[in-house]
């Protein structure tokens, strides 16, 4: 415990300002906090004080009192170990306490846990207004003025301060705004908007980046909005707003802050994977952050300036278009809450109607094979063709070939076949399907039951039973057991004598 000698005081200054736009106060120090040297509970005539969890808090300039000029005011102070108290008030508004008079009272009384009763008087001089009240708290370790520090902005150990408004003439509080707002937020801009305060000649407003309330004036106006601009995405912002009701008496300030919306980014990509004459599929990169997209196809280099199809997919099948045109594909990236990214755009152009081929033929047809061919098509540098037994086009590709013609085999006899053909312009540029249809022959029954009878040494007689559908038989007759591979003798007997 420090002997009875350390002097410890309790300043309790009462500070009074007329709330003037500019004036900045000078606040005191406490090198070592406050710990348990600091006012505990203040009252000062309807002023009633509680300390909060926190002690150094000290703008208290909501709570006021009123008093008449040369009227006095009941204060009590309770506070902690060994400390002292005084009372400042600033009557000629220049922010300090060092002016004759305005020190209205100061005591120390060395005991722990001391609650002083006392009473203020306001000169009776005064003029009618607003005034700002200071008090601290404080714990002196060896009583030196050079080291304790003195006065309302005095240098401390220990202790903490607080500010209340005296109320001379019973002026009628300046109401600060209420209702502020912030909407229609952006990446880069925002609606303030606040309700009216009564008695309000005009309004100030700072907008920046920090919590704690301006030190100067703001921006005056009559509004009750105001369309912020210019701002950087994602950033934290703070509005104040204070209240002019004229003559100088202002309202505290009040604060409200918001945050842009974050940069919504445009897809890095926008490109195709296909391109034909009357169609595309278009695509473009995932973006982070993205809950959809909206894109615009149109035959404009120039961004959109409405809005697009939305869409939660990458991707866009673009059908019905005009060959040999210049499209521009937009997108642009939706993250919500009407963040969007500026649009990407992406020009292609449409190839040129391939031209079907024609000319389709099929000759020299078989039970089981068939030449086929069409004519050559402009511009195609190879076709496709597809056999089957189908008249519809087929659905997908066909084999590629760089002929005109393609002989056919392995067919089944009496069987109604469809010749498919398309030009390949090349870049996946096909024409539309051409087909026609074709018959094969039915197939030939072979002569069954052969026979030999009358067998000599130089001759023979030979028979066969008919065959269904036969007009005429042909018959080879020499010594090899292998079938002939030209013609034969035609008939059309089903015998034979051979001598």
């Amino acid at each position: 415990m420090k002997q009875l000698s350390i002097v410890l005081y309790l300043m309790f200054f009462v500070f009074a300002t007329k709330m003037t736009s500019a004036q900045v106060y000078c606040p005191p120090t406490f090198l070592n906090g406050c710990s348990n040297w600091h006012s505990f509970a203040i009252t000062a005539g309807t002023i009633n004080w509680t300390a909060p969890t926190v002690c150094t808090s000290w703008d208290y300039t909501t709570l006021s009192t009123v008093v008449a000029p040369g009227g006095s005011i009941a204060m009590t102070d309770s506070t902690g170990v060994y400390c002292g108290c005084s009372v400042w008030v600033d009557f000629n508004l220049d922010g300090d306490f060092d002016d004759t008079g305005e020190n209205l009272f100061g005591s120390y009384v060395a005991s722990a846990n001391y609650k002083y009763v006392f009473s203020i008087t306001i000169p009776a001089s005064t003029a009618v207004g607003l005034y700002r009240m200071r008090c601290i708290a404080h714990w002196g370790s060896d009583g030196l003025v050079s080291i304790n520090g003195t006065g309302g902005c005095g240098a401390y150990q220990y202790g903490n301060y607080q500010d209340f408004t005296i109320n001379v003439g019973g002026v009628a509080p300046c109401l600060a705004p209420t209702g502020i707002s912030a909407t229609s937020i952006t990446t880069s801009s925002a609606t303030l908007s606040w309700s009216a305060a009564s008695g309000a000649s005009n309004y100030e407003y700072v907008l920046d980046n920090t919590a704690t309330n301006p030190t100067g004036a703001g921006t005056s106006t009559t509004s009750l909005s105001y369309n912020a601009s210019g701002l950087s995405a994602g950033t934290m912002y703070y509005f104040h707003m204070r209240t002019n009701c004229g003559s100088g008496n202002f309202s505290p300030w009040t604060s409200y802050p918001f945050t842009t919306l974050a940069a919504c980014l445009s897809p890095a990509t926008v490109s195709s994977t296909s391109i034909g004459a009357s169609s595309a599929n278009l695509f473009w990169s995932v973006v982070t952050g993205a809950t959809a997209y909206e894109y615009v196809l149109d035959n404009t280099a120039s961004s959109p300036s409405g809005s697009g199809t939305s869409t939660t997919a990458t991707t866009y099948n673009a059908s019905a278009l005009n060959p040999s045109t210049l499209y521009y594909l937009h997108v642009r990236t939706n993250c919500g809450s009407g963040n969007y990214s500026p649009w990407s755009s992406y020009g292609f152009t449409t190839l040129n109607v391939c031209p079907p081929s024609s000319g389709l033929a099929a000759n020299n047809i078989t039970s089981m094979s068939a030449d086929l061919s069409w004519s050559a098509a402009s511009g195609a540098t190879a076709y496709q063709y597809v056999i089957d037994n189908n008249a519809g086009n087929p659905s997908g590709a066909g084999t590629s070939t760089t002929l005109t013609s393609y002989s056919a085999s392995g067919l089944n006899g009496g069987t109604l076949y469809y010749l498919h053909v398309r030009s390949d312009c090349g870049s996946a540029n096909y024409s539309t399907w051409t087909s026609i249809p074709f018959t094969t022959l039915p197939t030939c029954p072979a002569p069954s039951n052969l026979l030999s009878s009358g067998v000599t040494a130089t001759s023979a007689s030979l028979s066969w039973n008919a065959a269904s559908g036969a007009v005429a038989y042909e018959y080879v007759v020499n010594t090899s057991a292998t079938p002939p591979t030209g013609s034969g003798t035609p008939t059309a007997s089903i015998s034979y004598n051979a001598s």
